[in-house]
Order: structure tokens, then C-alpha cells, then sequence
């Protein structure tokens, strides 16, 4: 009866996504019965770094011994590897992608479980297998997971962060690209008393300082009232600040300036509210909403134009955006599941940011009003237990929607990767929140905004640039650029005020490879607030900075 259902089910499919498809795709894996429980969210990267993107999925395995394969599909929907794996990945654990050996390619991180240890797999841009490195603490994560990689320190080289478990509690762990340990690292945030858990980690810049810091949220269950910590880390392991709220948050954190103050805030929710803390860990928004939150995930994008950062997320199945202070945008009734992280940017060339999602059974995509954009909502067969993606797939200046759908029984294992092209012009700088934790590296971190008429086309991880965000912000007399050039460039640094005119120089010229640092000072600038640009060969990255009286 099942296979029978099933081929109705892939009858409609083809009858209803021929319409969209574009080059091969969609694209259908198909699975032994019980060798595979799901597949996880599609992830985008140019992995070879020779202007084409590729596109990365993974089905999941489990205890039982049944294990995991890794795909790459090409950007027409070819299949460039298929790699059966001799572990699992569990839960559901997103693909990481950066450049961890500074080799001008991407890699493709997995944490993985085994019957004998569990490791960190590096694949290389074609599937191959670069390293493993063995790890004491499995992923620990209810809902999706991944490991963030994001140079954190600042020493021009990629960490990897996530949550870990093992028999005594969890911990958070920060290794560097050869597997070890960090100075200061595992941190243990919860004991194990049978119920504790810990999330994905999201990483940024709270303090203005060169480095980044880590927030990370555990829970413990009824010890003696649901718990759920949330705690800021230095690089050095050191505590900045800790919090609490008496529920339990399967949330992963978010991190970006969501008031426009100049300093980033923390983003998150629990089964009982929506909150927002401050770079000192106080809460500046505590919006309790009953119990109804079903441990929504976030996305963060400024949808109005004002450089405040608006949140999107799910309560009592609905998707609601609020600004910062709590006050309520929209809200739009339907049957989502609010782990299902929902993404943003303009796919209908209006000038701001749209709502992606996925329902149980099709793709949306909402404006600010709340209305349905034309063409969607876009129906998926199987389950869609996912998050979508926006990006130039094709590399054609036109915006792709990418989504997938799965559904797993005893007698059939069938996933669905789906690709829609909207004949929308794809501009970067208006996609501000495009996959699960916003970027392939899954940090969690929303960027600086930027204002009309300044391009920002930046990917801090994994290119041959670092920018760092200026330090002291706000400041009143001077501040100071560090950046890091890889390879030898040339520099243009300028900065530009809030109506995006260029109002200073700093440098343009030729770097060999080597940090530097520029000096600003506030003779030639009154108070208010600006933005400094690095543009280079294929690099742009504009970061915001306040001079104060």
C-alpha cells in the first residue's frame, strides 16, 4: 500500500514540478528502506572557488548502525559525488563549508558518530576525504545542529565551534583545524543528569574588540524547574556574561545589532517567549508569549530601511516579525514548523527584504506586508522537514529558491531536492539571511547593514581578506582598522557617511601579505555614525563604526 501511495505521491511531483525545474533539476536520492532517516537542508558554496557554485546535501543516519551519504550536485543538477560514509550524522546536522586549509578551495565540514569513535570529516571540493579528526564529545543539538567555522581569534586561521556531549554533561568546544583542543576549551555547561542538552553555538563580535565571542544556550530539565542557561565566551574561554530564563530553548542564538546602537545583541527564543540581551547580557527585550513557541529558529533582516534589524519566528504556528522592542509587524496563520528556520531577502526586485519558509508541504515567500508573493506558495511532494536557501545557484543573475523534501517509511526512503528560478535580478547585498544561521559557515552572525549606494558584497570566512570590525566602537577621539591581506593586493579603504557619500581616504595602494592597521581620527569628522569599506581584487566589506562627542 505504501509503494503504491508513494507512486501517486511522485506522479503529482513530476506533473507539478515540471512547470519550475530548471536545468536537471528537481532531483530525487533514493534509499534503502531503514539505511537512512532523513535529508538535511541543502547548503550553496562555490566549493573550487572558480565562480560556479555547487550545492551540498546529506542524508542522516542513526544509532542503529545505519549510515550517512554525502552529495554534491553541480549547479545544472549533475551529480558530482556521491560519498557513503562509514559513520552517521545525528541529528540533523547541516554541512559546514569554509576554507579551513587556506588552499583557495572550500571545504566541506560533517561531525560524525561511529561505533568505535566519533570524528570531525574535512571533504574536499570533489567529496574526497582530506582529514578526519577525532573528537572525545559527539554533536549535541535536539533540533538542526552544525559546527560553526569562523576565524574567531583573529589569527587569519578557521576554528571550529560546537556543542558537545558525552556521559558527564555537555560542553562547549572550540578546536583549531588540526583538532585540538584551544586554550581554555571544552568549556562544561550543563551536568548530565539525564535530561541536559546544548545548542548550536553562534559566534560575533559583542565587545568591539578585534576578537569574536561565542554564545552558546544549554538547558537542564526540571532541576528543579526547567532551566535554560545562556552564556557569552570570550576566546579565551573566559565567561563575559551568563543569563537565565525558567523555560527550556531548543533555539539556536543569533547575534546582530538589532537597534542600531552600534553594538550587536543576542536573539533568541524558548517554548515560552521571545528575548533579546544586550552586549552585557541584560535583557532589553523579555516578551513572554505564553507556551506555544515550539522552539522556533530565527532569521534577522531589515526589512523597513532603517538599520534596525526586524525578527522573524514561529508562535502557535504562525509566522510572526516583531521589531526590537516587541511590537508585532505581521502575522501569518499557517501550519509551519517553527524549527523550520525561515530565511530573507529580496527576490522580487522591490527594494527590500522577503520571507522564504517552508510549510509541511510547499515553499512561501511573504513581503513585509504579509502578503503572499505571486507564483508561491510552491508545493513540495513528501515531507518538507527543512529550511530553503536563496542564492544565484546557476550563476545567471537571477535568484534560486532551493528546498528539499523527504519522506522516510519502512518499505521507502525517497528525498526531493527542488530548485525554482524567480526572474528576479539577484543582488547579494539584499539577501541578508539566506540559509539555517545565515551563511554556509552556519555562525549565526548578522553583519553590519549597509547603507543606499554602498555595495557590500562581503564573505568574511574563507576569503583572502580579513576585515575586523574597529576598535574601541563607539570611540571619541581615534579608532583603528585591523585588516589581514592573504596574498598580495591591491587596497582601496574609504570611509562614507549615513547618506552613503565618501567622506575619507584612507588608503589605496598595494599590500603584501601581512595584518595592518589604519588610524581614524575625529578632526576631519563630526559625531554620528559611518561606515569604512575594504574593496580589493573580488573583495568588498563594508562594517559600520559611531564616533561620539
Amino acid at each position: 500500500m505504501r509503494i503504491i501511495k508513494y507512486l501517486i505521491l511522485q506522479l503529482c511531483f513530476f506533473q507539478l514540478t515540471t512547470l519550475f525545474g530548471q536545468g536537471n533539476w528537481p532531483q530525487t536520492i533514493y534509499g534503502e528502506p531503514n539505511t537512512w532517516i532523513g535529508m538535511v537542508s541543502p547548503v550553496i558554496a562555490d566549493l573550487d572557488n572558480d565562480g560556479i557554485k555547487e550545492l551540498v546535501i546529506t542524508t542522516q543516519g542513526n544509532a542503529d548502525g545505519h549510515l550517512s551519504t554525502l552529495f554534491i550536485f553541480e549547479a545544472n543538477g549533475d551529480q558530482r559525488s556521491k560519498v557513503d560514509v562509514d559513520y552517521y550524522f545525528d541529528p540533523r546536522t547541516f554541512p559546514s563549508i569554509a576554507d579551513i586549509d587556506k588552499d583557495d578551495s572550500l571545504e566541506i565540514v560533517m561531525p560524525c558518530v561511529g561505533t568505535k569513535d566519533n570524528q570531525i570529516l574535512i571533504y574536499g571540493s570533489h567529496g574526497n576525504l582530506e582529514k578526519g579528526l577525532p573528537i572525545e564529545f559527539q554533536m549535541s543539538d535536539d533540533l538542526y545542529a552544525a559546527v560553526v567555522l569562523a576565524d574567531i581569534n583573529n589569527d587569519t586561521t578557521i576554528e571550529i565551534t560546537y556543542s558537545g556531549w558525552y556521559l558527564d554533561g555537555t560542553r562547549l568546544v572550540v578546536l583549531n583545524n588540526n583538532g585540538l583542543n584551544m586554550a581554555g576549551f571544552p568549556i562544561l555547561l550543563e551536568e548530565n543528569n539525564g535530561t541536559c542538552q546544548s545548542n548550536t553555538p553562534a559566534v560575533g563580535n559583542l565587545d568591539n574588540d578585534a576578537d569574536w565571542e561565542i554564545v552558546v544556550i544549554s538547558h537542564r530539565n526540571n532541576e528543579p524547574a526547567d532551566t535554560s542557561n545562556i552564556r557569552a565566551f570570550k576566546v579565551d574561554g573566559s565567561l563575559l556574561w551568563a543569563q537565565k530564563i525558567f523555560s527550556i530553548t531548543d533555539c539556536d542564538p543569533v547575534i546582530g545589532d538589532v537597534n542600531n546602537d552600534g553594538f550587536n545583541e543576542v536573539v533568541f527564543t524558548s517554548e515560552a517567549g521571545i528575548y533579546i540581551l544586550d552586549k552585557n547580557g541584560n535583557f532589553s527585550l523579555n516578551l513572554p508569549l505564553g507556551m506555544g513557541m515550539s522552539h522556533s529558529n530565527i532569521a534577522l533582516a531589515d526589512f523597513d530601511g532603517d538599520n534596525d534589524l526586524e525578527i522573524v519566528f514561529q508562535y502557535e504556528e504562525q509566522l510572526n516579525v516583531i521589531h526590537h522592542n516587541g511590537t508585532f509587524i505581521f502575522s501569518f496563520p499557517l501550519d509551519w514548523i517553527g524549527h523550520h528556520p525561515p530565511v530573507a531577502g529580496d527576490i522580487d526586485n522591490d527594494g527590500t527584504p522577503d520571507i522564504v519558509f517552508n510549510s509541511d508541504t510547499a515553499i512561501y515567500a511573504l513581503n513585509i506586508n504579509g502578503n503572499v508573493l505571486d507564483g508561491f506558495p510552491k508545493p513540495m511532494q513528501l515531507i518538507a522537514y527543512s529550511s530553503p536557501s536563496i542564492d544565484d545557484l546557476h550563476n545567471d543573475g537571477k535568484v534560486d529558491v532551493v528546498s528539499s523534501a523527504n519522506w522516510i517509511e519502512p518499505d521507502v526512503a525517497v528525498g526531493i531536492i527542488y530548485v525554482w528560478e524567480i526572474d528576479s535580478n539577484y543582488q547579494q547585498s539584499t539577501m541578508q539571511w539566506t540559509m539555517f544561521q545565515h551563511d554556509p559557515q552556519h555562525t549565526g552572525y548578522y553583519l553590519n547593514s549597509t547603507p543606499v549606494g554602498i555595495s557590500d558584497e562581503s564573505q568574511r570566512i574563507g576569503q583572502s581578506i580579513i576585515l575586523s570590525q574597529n576598535y574601541p566602537n563607539p570611540f571619541k577621539l581615534t579608532t583603528t582598522i585591523k585588516f589581514s591581506v592573504l596574498n598580495t593586493q591591491n587596497v582601496t579603504v574609504k570611509v562614507f557617511d549615513s547618506f552613503g557619500k565618501s567622506v575619507l581616504d584612507l588608503f589605496n595602494g598595494q599590500k603584501l601579505p601581512g595584518t595592518y592597521e589604519l588610524k581614524i581620527d575625529r578632526k576631519s569628522l563630526s559625531s554620528g555614525v559611518y561606515f569604512y569599506q575594504l574593496q580589493a581584487d573580488n573583495f568588498v566589506e563594508t562594517k559600520k563604526f559611531i564616533l561620539v562627542d
